[in-house]
């Protein structure tokens, strides 16, 4: 007796970052924008920090 298998059986390193559902793209974009809001606010912090403070 055979095995049957569904027709779209692939491994997970052969799927295409295009078939990745809209909500991961957003949910990475609001994560980076993130990451460089904060690392901008601790730059300016720092150098606020150190000009103005001290």
């Amino acid at each position: 007796m055979s095995r049957r298998f569904p027709r779209d059986h692939r491994e997970p390193d052969h799927v295409t970052w295009s078939e990745l559902p809209p909500f991961y793209w957003k949910a990475f974009g609001v994560a980076l924008l993130l990451g460089f809001l904060i690392g901008l606010g601790w730059i300016a912090w720092n150098l606020f920090k150190v000009y103005v403070v001290g």
